[in-house]
C-alpha cells in the first residue's frame, strides 16, 4: 500500500517529474500552506481502486504515486486554466505566443542561433546558413504568430501528426529560398554557450528538436544555475498592457490548485475517470467520450474508422449514429454493385474497437445508433442478441438503440396495425417493410408499427438491448440548432453532442452535504451551490488544458466548452436522511437538489463569461437569442453513469438506487460467498444486527425487506434496485431531467421474472413522458443463458468455459479421460491430467494440462508400447513453459493417418483425436479461444493464456477447493442454470469474478464489489 500523507519531498517529486511539464514549474518554488495537513484518506476500497487503475506506475507494475499526489497533480494542471485562458474572445495561446515572441530577451536568444539546411532557390537546391533570428523576425514568418493562426492555437500540440502535416504543407519564402515551416520549427538546433543559463527558454524534445513556442509552463518563475530567473510572463503589467486584462498572480494561482486540491480530497466532487488519469502526463486527454457523423461514402466511412483508432487509443469512447448509410442491397452506381449495409460497416468498427488495448483503460465502448425508419432497424436491433445466443460476440462493445422522434411514438401508440414505413436515406423514399417470406407464401406480408414495438420489447426483455433514444427531445434542449442537429450522444446516453464534440463530466457527491443539527439531519443547500461553482470552474478550467488527437474536436470542443456536472451518492444521501427512494419525499427532494445545481452551474457560467468571455459561438445560441449577456459554456449539467468514480469517493452510484445491500464475492466448493455493501454494514454493525447469516440470507435474494433480523424503520428506508417499482425508477429519471442541461443515464433494473408486459409498460411510459430523453432496462439474470466462466478464488477466479465434448471422442470421466474408435478391433484410451494455476499478474487460475496416459489393446504381435511411449513423449512436450498450444493442437490434427468412423465421428489417426481433444480442454480451460472474423464467426485458434506466465498451486486446500469449483462446473453442452452464480459469462467482472450490475444506462456493466472498482462507464 502507498502512504497516506504527502510531504514537502513527495511534492517535490511529483512536480519535477517529466510527465508532469504544465505543472511542475507553478508550484516547485511556492509555499504552499499547510500541505503535509492536507491528506486525501481514502477508504480501503477507494485506496484499492485507486491503485490498480489511476495511481502512476511510471510504466511498471509498482505504484509510485500516493494518492495526495495524484489529486494534486490533476488539480495542480486544472488549474493552470486560470493562466492560459485570459483573452476570452481570443485564440490564448497565439496571444502568449506573439508576447514571447516579441520578449527582446527571446529575440536576443534566437539571434545567436544559426540555422543551416539545404534550401531550394529557383528549382535548385543548396545549403545556406541563416541567422535563426533573422528568419523568425522578417516579414514572412511574422503572420504566424497572429493571433488567429491556426498554428499558433494549436502550438502545444506541436508532436500531433496533423499538426505536424500542416507545418509540411506551409512553405516559407526567405531571401528567395523556399523551405517548409516544418522544416524550421523542428530542426535541431545547437544552443550558444552564452544561452546556456536561458537554454529554458526552449522546450527539448528528447533532445532531438527545439520548440521556439511559448508553453504553458514558460511564463512561471524559473530556478538557473540558484539564480532566480523571472520569466517574461509572470509580470502581470505586462498582460494588461498588452490585452487590457489583470491575470492572476502566481500566489493566486496556488490557491486556486489549493481549492481545486480539497474540493477532490474532500470527495465532494470527482471528474471523470480520463481526467483523473491523464492530467499532467504527456496524453493529457482528459475527455472520455466522442461523436463522430458517418455519412454515406466511403470517405466518411473510412475517416470515421481513423478517428475510431486513434481516439480508442488515447483511452476514448465514440457514438455514432449509422442512419445515413444506405441500406442493405441499395446500389451502389460507382461500382455497378450493392452496399452489404451499415452492418458491415458496423462490425468494422467494433473490430477496431477490439484490436485496440488502450494505455491504462479497458478496451474501449461505442454507442450505435439507428433511426427507427431506417429500412434495416430490424436487422440492426437483432444482429447483437443474435450473436450472444449463438455463443458469438458481436458488436460486444457496442450499446444499441433507437432513434425514436415524435412521430414514430404517435405511429406506435396511434397506428399500431398500420404499415411500418421505413425511409431510404439515399432517396427519401419511404416503404412499408416486407416480412421475410415462408417456403409455400406466396402473399408478401408487411410489418405494421406495433409488431415492431413488440419486437422491440421482446427483445429488450431477453438481452437488454435495444434502448430507446428520444432524439427530438434531445434537440429541443440543443442551445446551437444553428450549428447543427444533434444525431448522436456518447455511449451510455447522458450527453448528446454535435460532431466532434466530447464529454467533460464530473459529479457532486450528494452524501457529503448532509448536516446534523441536534440529530436532525437535512441537506446542506448553501455549501452544494458554493462547491458546485468551484466545480463549474474546475470542469471549464479542464475546457481549456485539454488535449486533443484530431483538430475537429478541438474546434467543437472549444467553439462551445460544453462541461456535464453532475451527481453521484443520492442513494446514500436518501439513506442517511431516512428516506425511501420510491417516495414522493424523495422525488421531491431530488428535484429540488437538480434545480439548485442547474441553478448554480448556470449563474456561474454567466459569471465565467464575463470575466473569461463567453464561449466563440455564443452568437449562434439561444443565449444570444434570448438576451443573455455573457455564457461561458453552452451546456453545464449532465447526470453520467460514476461507476469508478463513486468508488473513488466511497458512495453510491449516480442517482441509482442502491442495487443490494450485499453482492457476490467469489464463488469456492460451487457456493456462493456474500459481501456486504460497506454502508450497510456498518449501519448494520452499529445497531446490532449484522450476522454472517443475516449477509448470506440477504444474498440469496438480493432483499432485507422478508427478513425478521432486520429491524422496520431500517426495511422502510433501506430499499434497493429489486425492492422499487419501474415507475419509480423512471420518476427519479423525470424529476433530474427536468433541470438537466444535457442528459441522465440511467436503468430501470427489473427481477428476473419481471415479464414482456411488464417491459412493454415501461417503454410506453417512458416515450409517453416528455420529461424522458431516453429509456434503458435489465432484468437480472438476463446472460445467464450465455456461454459461462466459473470466476472464483480471490482476485481472478478459476476459468471455465462449458463446450460440448466433440462426437468423435467419448467423455468418460474427470480428470479428463477419452475413448476413441479407429476401427473394430482397435480402442484406444487417453487421460489428459491437469494442474490448477494462478496467473502471476491477474491471480485467475487456470487449469493446464501436464500428463497425458495412452493405452491400447495390443493386436497380436505387438507389445503396445508404442502407444505409451507416444504418451510419454507428449508429457514431456508439455512441460515447455513456452510450448504453443495452438500449434501443437494444429500439428497433432494435421498428422492424418486413416479414415476412421463417419460424420461427426470421424477421426483420421490417433494423433488427430488427441489433438482435437486437447483443443476441446484448452477451450474449456480458457487457455485457448476462437478469434472472430468481422461477422462474429470463429477463424482460428489464439492463445490467450502462456504456461509462463502461471505458478503452480501448491496448497493442498486452495487446490481442493479449486478441483471441486470445476467438477461442479463440468457440465456438457451450454449451461442454461447455474445456481450458485447467479448468471455469469458476460455478467461476470473481469477482475474479480464478482457478478455485474447493470445501472446508470451502462450497458457494458459495473462491478458492485466495493473494493474492486471495474465499471465500463466510469
Amino acid at each position: 500500500m502507498v502512504s497516506a500523507a504527502v510531504s514537502k519531498q513527495e511534492l517535490d517529486d511529483l512536480l519535477n517529474r517529466e510527465y508532469a511539464p504544465f505543472a511542475r514549474r507553478v508550484y516547485r518554488d511556492m509555499k504552499v500552506p499547510h500541505f503535509e495537513e492536507r491528506h486525501f484518506r481514502p477508504s480501503q476500497n477507494s485506496l484499492t481502486t485507486l491503485e490498480t487503475r489511476y495511481l502512476d506506475k511510471g510504466g511498471t507494475d509498482k505504484v509510485i504515486e500516493s494518492p495526495e499526489g495524484l489529486v494534486l497533480r490533476v488539480a495542480a494542471n486544472v488549474a493552470l486554466g486560470s493562466i492560459v485562458d485570459v483573452t476570452p474572445e481570443e485564440k490564448n495561446a497565439a496571444v502568449l505566443n506573439k508576447m514571447f515572441y516579441d520578449d527582446p530577451r527571446i529575440r536576443k536568444s534566437l539571434n545567436g542561433i544559426t540555422f543551416g539546411d539545404f534550401f531550394y532557390k529557383d528549382g535548385e537546391e543548396e545549403y545556406v546558413t541563416f541567422n535563426l533570428g533573422e528568419i523568425l523576425y522578417s516579414d514572412n514568418v511574422r503572420h504566424l504568430f497572429d493571433n488567429n493562426n491556426l498554428l499558433m492555437w494549436e502550438a502545444f500540440s506541436m508532436n500531433e501528426p496533423h499538426i505536424q502535416e500542416k507545418l509540411k504543407e506551409l512553405k516559407i519564402n526567405f531571401k528567395g529560398y523556399t523551405f517548409s515551416a516544418h522544416k524550421l520549427f523542428f530542426k535541431r538546433y545547437e544552443v550558444p554557450e552564452f544561452d546556456r543559463d536561458e537554454k529554458h527558454l526552449f522546450y527539448m524534445n528528447n533532445g532531438n528538436n527545439a520548440y521556439i513556442f511559448a508553453r504553458r509552463d514558460f511564463f512561471l518563475k524559473e530556478t538557473a544555475n540558484g539564480k532566480e530567473v523571472d520569466m517574461p510572463f509572470a509580470r502581470t503589467g505586462e498582460f494588461r498592457d498588452y490585452e487590457g486584462r489583470l491575470i492572476e498572480s502566481i500566489p493566486t494561482l496556488a490557491s486556486e490548485c489549493i481549492r481545486f486540491y480539497d474540493l477532490m480530497a474532500s470527495c465532494d466532487f470527482m471528474p471523470c475517470s480520463p481526467t483523473l488519469m491523464n492530467a499532467g502526463k504527456r496524453n493529457q486527454m482528459l475527455s472520455a467520450c466522442f461523436v463522430f457523423p458517418v455519412k454515406d461514402c466511403m470517405e466518411s466511412i473510412n475517416k470515421a474508422h481513423n478517428s475510431t483508432t486513434i481516439i480508442q487509443k488515447a483511452g476514448g469512447g465514440t457514438g455514432y449514429n449509422f442512419s445515413k448509410l444506405r441500406p442493405t442491397n441499395d446500389p451502389v452506381y460507382s461500382s455497378g454493385g450493392k452496399t452489404a449495409g451499415p452492418l458491415k460497416f458496423i462490425d468494422m468498427l467494433s473490430a477496431a474497437t477490439d484490436a485496440i488495448q488502450q494505455g491504462s483503460y479497458r478496451r474501449g465502448a461505442n454507442m450505435g445508433m439507428m433511426e427507427f425508419t431506417h429500412p434495416d432497424c430490424l436487422e440492426f436491433m437483432r444482429a447483437k442478441r443474435d450473436s450472444k445466443k449463438a455463443g458469438g460476440r458481436r458488436w460486444n462493445n457496442y450499446n444499441v438503440s433507437v432513434v425514436m422522434r415524435e412521430k414514430d411514438i404517435a405511429n406506435i401508440l396511434e397506428n399500431p396495425d398500420q404499415p411500418y414505413m421505413v425511409v431510404n436515406p439515399r432517396t427519401g423514399r419511404s416503404s412499408a417493410k416486407a416480412k421475410p417470406k415462408g417456403k409455400d407464401e406466396k402473399e408478401t406480408k408487411f410489418w405494421t408499427y406495433g409488431e415492431v414495438f413488440d419486437y422491440i420489447v421482446s427483445m429488450a426483455w431477453e438481452s437488454g438491448d435495444p434502448g430507446l433514444i428520444f432524439m427530438d427531445r434531445m434537440n429541443a434542449k440543443n442551445p446551437t440548432a444553428k450549428l447543427g442537429e444533434v444525431f448522436s450522444t456518447n455511449p451510455c446516453g447522458e450527453q448528446p453532442l454535435l460532431n466532434y464534440e466530447a464529454c467533460n463530466l464530473g459529479s457532486l457527491n450528494l452524501a457529503r452535504f448532509v448536516t446534523d443539527n441536534e440529530g436532525k439531519k437535512a441537506f446542506d443547500y448553501e455549501r452544494f451551490k458554493q462547491v458546485a461553482g468551484l466545480a463549474v470552474r474546475f470542469m471549464d478550467n479542464v475546457n481549456t488544458v485539454n488535449s486533443f488527437p484530431l483538430p475537429e474536436i478541438i474546434a467543437s470542443v472549444q467553439g462551445n466548452r460544453k462541461i456535464g456536472l453532475g451527481v453521484m451518492g443520492l442513494a446514500e444521501l436518501l439513506f442517511k436522511l431516512e428516506i425511501p427512494y420510491d417516495s414522493e419525499e424523495a422525488f421531491k427532494l431530488g428535484e429540488q437538489i437538480q434545480k439548485t445545481l442547474n441553478d448554480s452551474a448556470y449563474e456561474t457560467s454567466q459569471q465565467l463569461g464575463k470575466t473569461r468571455g463567453s464561449f466563440p459561438n455564443f452568437k449562434n445560441s439561444v443565449y444570444a437569442e434570448q438576451g443573455v449577456e455573457h455564457m461561458r459554456n453552452a451546456t453545464r449539467t449532465t447526470i453520467a453513469p460514476t461507476g469508478t468514480i463513486s468508488v473513488i469517493a466511497d458512495t453510491t452510484s449516480g442517482i441509482e438506487p442502491l442495487f443490494s445491500p450485499v453482492f457476490i464475492r467469489n464463488v469456492l466448493d460451487g457456493k456462493v460467498l456474500f459481501e456486504a455493501n460497506p454502508f450497510f454494514k456498518r449501519l448494520a454493525e452499529e445497531r446490532g444486527f449484522y450476522s454472517k447469516e443475516l449477509i448470506d440470507k440477504i444474498g440469496e435474494t438480493g432483499t432485507l425487506q422478508h427478513l425478521d433480523e432486520v429491524p422496520d424503520d431500517i426495511k422502510r428506508y433501506f430499499r434497493c434496485a429489486h425492492d422499487i417499482m419501474p415507475e419509480a425508477h423512471l420518476r427519479m429519471q423525470e424529476v433530474f431531467q427536468r433541470h438537466t442541461d444535457n442528459s441522465v443515464s440511467k436503468t430501470v433494473n427489473l427481477r428476473e421474472e419481471a415479464t414482456v408486459e411488464d417491459v412493454r409498460k415501461i417503454y410506453l411510459a417512458a416515450m409517453m413522458n416528455r420529461d424522458i430523453n431516453g429509456i434503458t432496462i435489465y432484468r437480472d439474470k438476463t446472460y445467464a443463458n450465455q456461454p459461462m466462466s466459473l470466476m472464483a478464488g480471490g482476485k481472478g477466479g478459476i476459468v471455465w468455459h462449458n463446450y460440448k465434448v466433440p462426437e468423435c471422442l467419448e467423455k468418460k470421466a474427470l480428470p479428463e479421460s477419452f475413448k476413441v474408435k479407429l476401427d473394430d478391433e482397435t480402442k484406444v484410451h487417453f487421460t489428459i491430467v491437469s494442474k490448477p494455476y494462478k496467473h502471476l499478474k491477474t491471480g485467475a487460475v487456470y487449469f493446464f494440462p501436464y500428463e497425458i496416459f495412452i493405452a491400447a489393446l495390443p493386436k497380436p504381435g505387438h507389445s503396445g508400447a508404442e502407444t505409451i511411449m507416444k504418451g510419454v513423449e507428449i508429457t514431456e512436450i508439455l512441460k515447455n513453459t513456452e510450448l504453443d498450444m495452438v500449434k501443437f493442437i494444429t500439428t497433432h490434427k494435421s498428422l492424418m493417418d486413416k479414415e476412421f468412423g463417419i460424420g461427426a465421428r470421424k477421426v483420421y489417426g490417433l494423433s488427430h483425436a488427441i489433438g482435437t481433444a486437447f483443443e476441446h480442454i484448452l477451450l474449456r480451460y480458457g487457455v485457448i479461444e476462437y478469434r472472430e472474423n468481422l461477422e462474429g464467426k470463429p477463424s482460428g485458434l489464439e492463445q490467450k493464456v502462456w504456461l509462463k506466465d502461471l505458478e503452480l498451486i501448491k496448497d493442498r486446500e486452495e487446490v481442493r477447493q479449486a478441483v471441486r469449483a470445476i467438477i461442479a462446473a463440468s457440465g456438457e453442452g451450454r449451461v442454461k442454470e447455474h445456481d450458485f452464480t447467479q448468471g455469469v459469462g458476460l455478467d461476470v467482472c473481469p477482475d474479480c469474478g464478482s457478478k455485474l450490475v447493470h445501472e446508470n444506462g451502462c450497458h457494458g456493466g459495473s462491478c458492485p464489489n466495493a473494493s474492486c472498482g471495474f465499471s465500463k462507464c466510469s
